[in-house]
Protein backbone atom coordinates (compact mmCIF):
# COMPACT_ATOMS: atom_id res chain seq x y z
CA UNK A 1 0.00 0.00 0.00
CA UNK A 2 2.73 2.49 0.77
CA UNK A 3 4.66 2.27 -2.21
CA UNK A 4 1.45 2.36 -4.20
CA UNK A 5 0.72 5.74 -2.46
CA UNK A 6 4.27 7.31 -3.05
CA UNK A 7 4.84 6.50 -6.57
CA UNK A 8 1.93 6.31 -8.23
CA UNK A 9 -1.36 7.88 -6.51
CA UNK A 10 0.61 10.87 -4.92
CA UNK A 11 2.27 11.96 -7.45
CA UNK A 12 -0.31 12.23 -9.96
CA UNK A 13 -1.00 15.08 -7.73
CA UNK A 14 2.18 16.36 -6.34
CA UNK A 15 5.39 16.98 -6.93
CA UNK A 16 7.99 14.92 -5.77
CA UNK A 17 9.12 16.74 -3.27
CA UNK A 18 5.80 17.03 -1.51
CA UNK A 19 5.40 13.11 -1.77
CA UNK A 20 9.14 13.00 -0.08
CA UNK A 21 8.21 15.27 2.70
CA UNK A 22 4.61 12.75 3.26
CA UNK A 23 6.60 10.11 3.18
CA UNK A 24 9.06 11.53 5.58
CA UNK A 25 6.20 12.07 8.16
CA UNK A 26 4.79 8.32 7.71
CA UNK A 27 8.18 6.91 8.06
CA UNK A 28 8.84 8.90 11.61
CA UNK A 29 11.48 10.73 10.03
CA UNK A 30 9.88 14.49 10.95
CA UNK A 31 7.01 15.63 13.02
CA UNK A 32 4.92 17.41 10.85
CA UNK A 33 3.94 18.04 7.03
CA UNK A 34 2.63 20.84 4.55
CA UNK A 35 1.39 20.63 1.45
CA UNK A 36 1.04 24.09 -0.17
CA UNK A 37 -2.39 25.33 -1.93
CA UNK A 38 -3.41 22.03 -2.91
CA UNK A 39 -6.64 22.26 -4.40
CA UNK A 40 -10.11 20.85 -3.26
CA UNK A 41 -9.27 17.59 -5.62
CA UNK A 42 -5.60 17.29 -3.78
CA UNK A 43 -7.78 17.97 -0.08
CA UNK A 44 -9.80 15.10 -0.55
CA UNK A 45 -6.93 12.58 -1.62
CA UNK A 46 -4.84 13.87 1.05
CA UNK A 47 -7.67 13.38 3.71
CA UNK A 48 -8.05 9.84 2.55
CA UNK A 49 -3.83 9.32 2.43
CA UNK A 50 -3.96 10.46 6.13
CA UNK A 51 -6.64 8.43 7.08
CA UNK A 52 -5.16 5.03 5.56
CA UNK A 53 -1.87 6.43 7.62
CA UNK A 54 -3.28 7.16 11.21
CA UNK A 55 -2.47 10.68 10.20
CA UNK A 56 -4.53 13.86 11.69
CA UNK A 57 -4.40 16.56 9.94
CA UNK A 58 -6.05 20.60 9.64
CA UNK A 59 -6.31 22.36 6.25
CA UNK A 60 -5.53 26.07 7.81
CA UNK A 61 -6.21 29.27 5.38
CA UNK A 62 -6.41 33.10 5.15
CA UNK A 63 -7.24 35.35 2.80
CA UNK A 64 -4.49 37.22 3.45
CA UNK A 65 -1.01 36.93 3.01
CA UNK A 66 0.63 34.29 0.37
CA UNK A 67 -1.48 31.23 -0.39
CA UNK A 68 -4.63 30.49 -0.26
CA UNK A 69 -4.46 27.41 2.17
CA UNK A 70 -2.43 24.72 3.36
CA UNK A 71 -2.78 20.89 4.84
CA UNK A 72 -1.41 20.13 7.47
CA UNK A 73 -0.76 16.57 8.60
CA UNK A 74 0.98 15.16 11.58
CA UNK A 75 0.73 11.42 13.44
CA UNK A 76 0.56 13.33 16.83
CA UNK A 77 -2.70 15.42 16.98
CA UNK A 78 -1.71 17.84 19.85
CA UNK A 79 1.48 19.03 17.62
CA UNK A 80 -1.60 20.74 15.42
CA UNK A 81 -2.33 22.95 18.44
CA UNK A 82 1.45 24.59 17.35
CA UNK A 83 -0.16 26.16 14.63
CA UNK A 84 -2.44 27.93 16.58
CA UNK A 85 -1.42 31.29 15.89
CA UNK A 86 -2.03 34.35 13.51
CA UNK A 87 0.11 35.20 10.97
CA UNK A 88 0.78 35.81 7.03
CA UNK A 89 1.15 32.13 6.32
CA UNK A 90 -2.08 30.92 5.68
CA UNK A 91 -3.50 33.11 8.73
CA UNK A 92 -0.14 31.20 10.89
CA UNK A 93 2.95 32.75 12.03
CA UNK A 94 6.17 31.33 10.06
CA UNK A 95 7.50 30.68 13.71
CA UNK A 96 4.34 28.29 14.53
CA UNK A 97 4.89 26.54 11.04
CA UNK A 98 8.57 25.77 11.23
CA UNK A 99 7.94 24.29 14.64
CA UNK A 100 5.00 22.22 13.32
CA UNK A 101 7.59 20.90 10.68
CA UNK A 102 10.39 20.37 13.12
CA UNK A 103 12.61 22.80 11.88
CA UNK A 104 15.68 23.65 14.07
CA UNK A 105 15.57 27.28 15.81
CA UNK A 106 18.19 28.74 14.48
CA UNK A 107 16.69 27.90 10.79
CA UNK A 108 13.36 29.25 11.79
CA UNK A 109 14.80 32.96 13.21
CA UNK A 110 17.04 32.80 10.17
CA UNK A 111 13.93 32.26 7.76
CA UNK A 112 12.00 34.77 9.66
CA UNK A 113 14.98 37.52 9.66
CA UNK A 114 14.93 37.18 5.79
CA UNK A 115 11.78 36.28 4.48
CA UNK A 116 11.63 39.83 2.86
CA UNK A 117 14.75 39.92 0.89
CA UNK A 118 16.65 37.20 -1.53
CA UNK A 119 15.86 33.91 -1.89
CA UNK A 120 16.88 32.79 1.18
CA UNK A 121 18.83 29.47 -0.32
CA UNK A 122 21.46 31.79 -1.61
CA UNK A 123 22.84 32.49 1.31
CA UNK A 124 23.50 28.77 2.43
CA UNK A 125 24.64 28.17 -1.60
CA UNK A 126 26.71 31.00 -0.98
CA UNK A 127 28.41 29.41 2.38
CA UNK A 128 27.97 26.25 0.16
CA UNK A 129 30.32 27.21 -2.13
CA UNK A 130 32.98 28.06 0.44
CA UNK A 131 32.58 25.20 2.18
CA UNK A 132 33.51 23.63 -0.93
CA UNK A 133 35.99 25.52 -1.79
CA UNK A 134 38.22 24.91 1.55
CA UNK A 135 37.67 21.32 1.54
CA UNK A 136 35.51 20.90 4.59
CA UNK A 137 32.61 19.94 2.13
CA UNK A 138 32.58 17.37 -0.69
CA UNK A 139 30.53 18.67 -3.57
CA UNK A 140 28.29 15.84 -3.96
CA UNK A 141 27.54 15.81 -0.01
CA UNK A 142 26.37 19.47 -0.36
CA UNK A 143 23.61 18.26 -2.87
CA UNK A 144 22.40 16.08 0.52
CA UNK A 145 21.01 19.10 2.04
CA UNK A 146 18.20 18.55 -0.36
CA UNK A 147 17.04 15.78 2.04
CA UNK A 148 16.29 18.04 5.08
CA UNK A 149 13.50 20.03 3.82
CA UNK A 150 14.35 23.44 5.49
CA UNK A 151 17.05 26.16 4.87
CA UNK A 152 19.66 25.70 6.83
CA UNK A 153 21.16 29.17 8.73
CA UNK A 154 23.82 29.85 6.57
CA UNK A 155 26.65 28.81 9.23
CA UNK A 156 29.25 26.56 8.94
CA UNK A 157 27.78 25.08 12.54
CA UNK A 158 24.16 25.29 10.80
CA UNK A 159 25.19 23.88 7.45
CA UNK A 160 27.51 21.01 9.32
CA UNK A 161 24.35 19.65 11.52
CA UNK A 162 21.56 19.71 8.36
CA UNK A 163 24.13 17.86 6.63
CA UNK A 164 24.10 14.94 9.23
CA UNK A 165 21.02 14.99 9.49
CA UNK A 166 20.69 14.28 5.49
CA UNK A 167 23.66 11.93 5.72
CA UNK A 168 21.65 9.56 8.42
CA UNK A 169 18.51 10.23 6.26
CA UNK A 170 19.90 8.77 3.51
CA UNK A 171 21.24 6.08 4.92
CA UNK A 172 18.04 4.67 6.58
CA UNK A 173 15.71 5.22 3.46
CA UNK A 174 18.12 3.48 1.56
CA UNK A 175 16.56 0.35 3.16
CA UNK A 176 13.57 0.80 2.22
CA UNK A 177 12.76 0.47 -1.87
CA UNK A 178 9.94 3.33 -1.55
CA UNK A 179 12.65 5.62 0.28
CA UNK A 180 15.50 5.11 -2.70
CA UNK A 181 13.01 5.63 -5.38
CA UNK A 182 11.72 8.81 -3.68
CA UNK A 183 15.60 9.82 -3.02
CA UNK A 184 16.01 9.06 -6.82
CA UNK A 185 13.49 11.67 -7.74
CA UNK A 186 14.07 14.06 -5.23
CA UNK A 187 17.31 14.58 -6.55
CA UNK A 188 16.83 15.21 -9.97
CA UNK A 189 15.88 18.40 -8.85
CA UNK A 190 18.67 19.41 -6.44
CA UNK A 191 18.33 23.22 -5.80
CA UNK A 192 21.36 22.59 -3.40
CA UNK A 193 23.58 22.04 -6.50
CA UNK A 194 26.69 24.29 -6.61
Amino acid sequence: MKQKFFLEKLPERFTWRECYELYLLVEGERPGALVMDPDSKDVELLKDFSHKFGLHFSVESSDRGLSKQGFFASREKERLEILKSEGRFYGLSDRAVGRFLGYPETSIEYFEENIGGKPIEQEVREKLSEMIEDESVDKKDAELLELVCFVPAPTRESVNEALKVAESRKERLNKKETGTKLLEKLMQNCIYSV
